[in-house]
């Protein structure tokens, strides 16, 4: 169900954030409790990691960013933040907040940088696996499915 209503209500196609001027759309990155999303642009660059559950899973997404980073990116608590979401935001009836969004904004502006060669986070067109390479890289596939293709 959390899919669903994710995948329904929550899932238009935004600007690319400090990247490109390409539109980014939502993957699901994991499924489950919590749902775990990722906007990404056509080059798989990610500009937004989210964290869908019914409570703020800010610790979780905090790892997630160190994991997936290997310490090249810096990740501290203001750059995680939360919005919730209504009833009618999600277009169903009733009056208890709904879901949270924990969220990263991979280009925030405390660490907004215009350097081609700095590390970034990428999503894999090919197995949807979370990945860093430079800002500029042109492929959108992690190293292990570039190298099987």
């Amino acid at each position: 169900m959390l899919r669903e209503l994710v995948i329904t209500n929550l899932s238009g196609s935004v600007p690319c954030f400090g990247h490109c001027s390409d539109n980014s759309t939502l993957r699901i990155v994991r499924d489950g409790q919590p749902l775990v999303g990722a906007y990404v642009c056509p080059s798989g660059y990610v500009s937004r990691l989210v964290v869908y559950s019914d409570r703020a899973e800010t610790t979780m997404l905090k790892e997630l960013v160190k994991e997936v980073g290997a310490g090249k990116i810096d990740v501290q608590d203001p750059d995680i933040r939360v919005a919730t979401r209504h009833p009618w935001d999600l277009g169903v009836s009733g009056d208890a907040d709904l879901l949270k969004e924990t969220y990263w904004t991979q280009s925030y502006r405390r660490t907004k940088s215009d350097d081609p060669n700095r590390i970034a986070m990428f999503l894999c067109s090919s197995c949807n696996s979370l990945f860093t390479g430079p800002l500029k890289t042109t492929g959108s596939m992690c190293n292990k499915c570039s190298s099987i293709k």
